[in-house]
């Protein structure tokens, strides 16, 4: 939990808990936010993730345990992906260092270990599967054969678009430029279709979540988000190889450490 927002998503994961020990097995508004005065969470928040934890908890392992489940299943998930893409394209050996070189990337260990953002993690697991399903739909040749991969690039995109929508349009910008790629470089018209026809499918696939969200944004106050202009200042070199500091275990959202020191 000692992440910079660790905490946060570990709330989430307890009060998705509940609604289901509840019965409301998708909630969308949650009684536990807001100073007590309630929030329509689920409603504005991706709920893939937490559905993940809450099913892991009807296994019969604590809610602690869930959360820490809901990461380990991103990994696999992820690394799987990765090693199934390279090891088609290149062979095995190929396969096991890609899956071992996005697990240790400095980008994946941000996510898992410093930021700690279960919802990015899970977004950017089932990336690498839509990549793969896209590069079968080029590769075979029957109808039958690439229907199956259709819903394959489907899922990979809906699960995405569910988990973390920032990362869900950029898997759909990195889809449709991988698709153009491939027509480019095989001229398989059908290939075109399929590919455009998954991003589609997966797209309606999360309609559940997207439309009533684009429904309701006057009943919140979205005026208030602020977004950040222009570029980051840059980090300091001692800042970026220093020692971690030790985090405040009070703070409900941490500020994420900016060194590497300690991975250097």
């Amino acid at each position: 939990l000692i992440t910079g927002e660790g905490r946060t998503h570990f709330i989430r994961v307890a009060d998705m808990i509940q609604a289901w020990s509840q019965g409301n097995f998708l909630p969308r508004w949650s009684d536990q936010f807001g100073y007590g005065l309630g929030s329509p969470l689920f409603s504005f928040v991706p709920p893939l993730p937490y559905l993940y934890a809450a099913a892991l908890h009807q296994l019969g392992i604590t809610t602690e345990a869930a959360f820490i489940g809901l990461y380990l299943l991103a990994v696999l998930l992820l690394t799987a992906g990765v090693f199934r893409l390279a090891r088609d394209l290149f062979g095995i050996w190929p396969g096991i260092a890609a899956g071992v070189a996005v697990l240790y990337s400095p980008f994946m260990l941000s996510i898992m270990l410093v930021r700690g953002n279960a919802e990015e993690m899970v977004a950017w697991a089932v990336a690498p599967w839509a990549l793969w399903a896209q590069v079968y739909l080029y590769a075979g040749r029957q109808v039958q054969g690439r229907l199956r991969y259709v819903g394959w690039l489907a899922l990979a995109v809906a699960g995405a678009l569910l988990s973390h929508l920032q990362t869900g349009f950029l898997l759909l910008l990195i889809v449709l430029a991988e698709n153009l790629f491939l027509f480019l470089f095989t001229r398989r018209w059908q290939g075109l279709v399929f590919g455009a026809a998954g991003v589609a499918l997966g797209t309606l696939m999360a309609i559940g979540f997207w439309w009533p969200a684009l429904e309701e944004r006057e009943w919140v106050q979205l005026g208030t988000v602020q977004l950040h202009s222009g570029l980051p200042a840059p980090v300091p070199w001692a800042a970026l190889t220093g020692s971690l500091a030790r985090p405040d275990p009070a703070a409900m959202v941490m500020t994420p450490p900016v060194t590497w020191g300690p991975l250097l």
